[in-house]
C-alpha cells in the first residue's frame, strides 16, 4: 500500500487545497492520502481562522483519508522547526509521499538548492551571520548568501517546500517528494484577484472586513457547507488582544520564552505601555531584523506559556502519539496500515492513553490541550455557546 502526505494549515481549505488532493490522486499511485494539519494556531502567529475541527472536516468531505494534528510548538514556530515537525510525522505515520505545493514546481530545482542550503544555509553559517548582523532577517540574510537561488528563496511555498526536503534528508527519510506548481494568486496576496484560486489571506481578509458572501464565492463547497451547517465563526488575533494582556501584565524580568530573543522581549517589555490590541502593538515592535511573523510568534508563545526552547523540540524521536483528528470511514485500512508500518501511535481519545506517555509527549500533549481550551473559549464567547473540553470533542469520521 501506497500512501502520500500532505503538510497543511488550511486557513482557511480553499479550492487551490482542493485541487491539490485531486492532483495526487492522478499523478501518484498513492491509495490514500494522510494530511499533517496545524491544529488552532499557525506558523504566522496567528490563530486559525476557524477551528481545526471544521478544517479537517472539510478535507475530508474533498477527498482526505485522514487528518492528524502538528502539535503547537511546531505549527507555530519558525519554519526550521515547523518543516522538521510536520516531516517527521509524515515519515513516522508511514508516508511513501510528500507533497507540497511551490511557485518553481520544478522539483529537481528545490532538491538542488535544499541539498547545498542543508551544509551550509542554517543561521551559523558565517557568511548568514554577517548578513542578521548587518540587520538583515534570516531569509533575507540566506538570500544574499545564496544568489544563485534567489529568486527560489524570495517566494515562500518555495521555501517551504526546500526545508520540508532538507528535514527529510537530516532524518534519512525514504519519503518520495511531488510539487505541485501554485496557481492563481501569491501566497501573500492581500486582495481578491481574478481566478479560481485566491491566497489563504485575501481569503481571510474577506472575512475580516465580513464579506461573508464574498468569501464564500471563493472557496469550495465543503467550507461552504461547514460555515452554514455547523457553528463556525471566523477568530482573528485581535480576539486574543485582552487574554495577552493580561499575560504581559505579569512578565517575568528575564526572558524565557519559546522563540523570544533577548532583543525581542526588551522591546515588548519596554513598549508594554503602548499596547492596544496584538496587531498594533506587533507593528509598534517592528524592527529591521524582525518579521512580523517573527514578532506574532513570540507574542503568542508568550500568551500559551511556550517556554521550552527549539532544542527540546527537536527531539521528535521521542514523540510516542499524535493526534487523530478524524479520518473517512471507508479508508479504515490506512490506520491499520499505520498501525503496523508506523512508528508514533494515533491516539482518538487522549484520556485513554495518557498513562502510555512519556515526559516529552506529556509535555506537548498538555501544551496542546492549554493552547485549545482558550482557542474554545474565545470561539464560544464569539458564539455565546457553551465551551467543550477539547477530550470531550468527538472524533471526526465522514
Amino acid at each position: 500500500m501506497k500512501t502520500a502526505a500532505i503538510i497543511a494549515e488550511y486557513n482557511p481549505f480553499h479550492n487551490g487545497h482542493r485541487h491539490m488532493l485531486e492532483y495526487i490522486r492522478r499523478n501518484s499511485d498513492a491509495e490514500y492520502i494522510f494530511v499533517i494539519m496545524s491544529g488552532d494556531y499557525t506558523q504566522r502567529g496567528e490563530p486559525a481562522v476557524f477551528s481545526k475541527e471544521a478544517r479537517a472536516k472539510a478535507a475530508l468531505l474533498a477527498g482526505a483519508d485522514a487528518v492528524f494534528m502538528l502539535p503547537v510548538p511546531y505549527s507555530t514556530a519558525g519554519v526550521e522547526l515547523f518543516s522538521l515537525g510536520a516531516v517527521s510525522l509524515a515519515s513516522r505515520l508511514g508516508a511513501d509521499y510528500l507533497c507540497f505545493g511551490s511557485e518553481s514546481g520544478d522539483m529537481d530545482e528545490l532538491i538542488s538548492a535544499a541539498v547545498k542550503l542543508r551544509i551550509s544555509g542554517s543561521a551559523d553559517s558565517p557568511e548568514i551571520k554577517k548578513y542578521m548582523y548587518e540587520g538583515h532577517t534570516f531569509a533575507k540574510a540566506r538570500s544574499l548568501a545564496f544568489p544563485e537561488f534567489s529568486e527560489l528563496l524570495n517566494k515562500p511555498n518555495n521555501i517551504l517546500g526546500i526545508e520540508y526536503i532538507i528535514a527529510g534528508l537530516n532524518m534519512e527519510s525514504s519519503m518520495k517528494y511531488i510539487t505541485l506548481k501554485r496557481e492563481g494568486a501569491g501566497y501573500d496576496e492581500e486582495n481578491i484577484t481574478s481566478g479560481e484560486y485566491q491566497s489563504a489571506l485575501a481569503l481571510r481578509n474577506l472575512l475580516k472586513s465580513g464579506d461573508i458572501d464574498s468569501f464564500k464565492k471563493y472557496v469550495p463547497m465543503e467550507t461552504r457547507m461547514l460555515m452554514e451547517k455547523e457553528a463556525n465563526v471566523p477568530i482573528f488575533l485581535n480576539d486574543l488582544s485582552d487574554s495577552l494582556y493580561t499575560k504581559l501584565l505579569f512578565l517575568p524580568d528575564s526572558d524565557e520564552y519559546f522563540e523570544v530573543s533577548g532583543s525581542l522581549y526588551n522591546r515588548i517589555k519596554n513598549h508594554s505601555g503602548e499596547y492596544r490590541d496584538i496587531e498594533t502593538f506587533a507593528d509598534t515592535l517592528k524592527a529591521k531584523n524582525l518579521t512580523h511573523a517573527g514578532i506574532r510568534r513570540g507574542l503568542l508563545h508568550i500568551l500559551l506559556n511556550l517556554k521550552n526552547n527549539a532544542e527540546y523540540y527537536k527531539n521528535l524521536n521521542e514523540l510516542t502519539h499524535v493526534r487523530l483528528l478524524g479520518f473517512n470511514e471507508d479508508s479504515s485500512e490506512l490506520l491499520t496500515h499505520i498501525g503496523k508500518v508506523g512508528t508514533v501511535k494515533p491516539v482518538t481519545r487522549v484520556p485513554a492513553v495518557q498513562k502510555d506517555f512519556n515526559s516529552f509527549t506529556k509535555t506537548v500533549f498538555e501544551e496542546d490541550l492549554n493552547a485549545s481550551t482558550l482557542y474554545e473559549y474565545i470561539r464560544c464567547k464569539k458564539l455565546d455557546i457553551k465551551p467543550m473540553h477539547e477530550y470531550s470533542k468527538p472524533l471526526i469520521k465522514t
